[in-house]
């Protein structure tokens, strides 16, 4: 498992540098033509990082509620976990997942491109977008924790958030917002998703009915009239 994990690794490092190396880079990567053209584009960025950032502690907001919730002995896993995830979470996403979200879309199902944010996507309006996109990415994976809290080892976890963030965000999220086929359903305008409201707690509710399938097997117990296992606290 651990040399998979390392050869897909560097495969993908691999890719990233010769996509680095070849491809063009974006219409404005210094950001002068941006500026040249809208005196107000630095409000603009500025905002929008501000409210990126405020996303962003959502992550500390999740670990705190999760914590005062669980048992004090699990306390530092949890906290480590809604901070590692934002970690991993977020170099996958920046790998290949903002290519499958933002990319050129291939069959209404898919975005492709350059990995690690090069070629094309080498532009200050990217990253901008990027950064915007990466903070829910984030909050989309974190948001689970709660629901497999004291329930998953740190290390499945982890694998979770990597597969959340490349893979299973970026695609849904190419279906709304880069292209794909849920923005092109023939009704009104399309799937149309203001801030993530739609994306976001999709993916978390669907995952979190998968992951807590101990929550479940409980629930079932109680309605067949068996009593289930208590965990002893603190």
């Amino acid at each position: 498992m651990k040399r998979a994990f390392m050869f897909l690794l560097l495969s993908f490092t691999i890719l990233g540098m010769a996509g680095t190396v070849f491809a063009e880079t974006g219409p404005d990567p210094t950001g002068a033509k941006t500026l040249a053209e809208n005196a107000q584009a630095p409000v603009d960025y500025v905002w929008v990082l501000v409210c990126g950032f405020l996303v962003m502690f959502m992550q500390a907001g999740f670990a705190m509620v999760e914590t005062g919730f669980c048992r004090a002995k699990n306390a530092t896993n949890l906290m480590a976990k809604n901070g590692i995830d934002f970690i991993v979470g977020s170099l996958g996403f920046f790998v290949i997942g903002y290519t499958l979200l933002k990319g050129t879309d291939v069959g209404g199902f898919i975005g492709v491109g350059p990995l690690f944010l090069a070629g094309n996507q080498y532009d200050v309006g990217k990253y901008l977008d990027f950064f915007w996109q990466l903070v829910f990415c984030a909050t989309a994976a974190t948001i689970v924790s709660g629901a497999v809290a004291e329930r998953l080892k740190f290390s499945s976890y982890l694998i979770y958030s990597v597969i959340i963030s490349m893979l299973v965000y970026p695609i849904y999220g190419h279906w709304v917002w880069g292209g794909g086929w849920l923005s092109k359903l023939p009704f009104g305008l399309g799937h149309l998703d203001f801030a993530g409201s739609g994306v976001v707690h999709t993916i978390r509710w669907d995952v979190r009915a998968c992951g807590s399938n101990s929550a479940w097997a409980k629930i079932w117990q109680i309605y067949k009239g068996r009593k289930a296992k208590r965990y002893p606290g603190p």
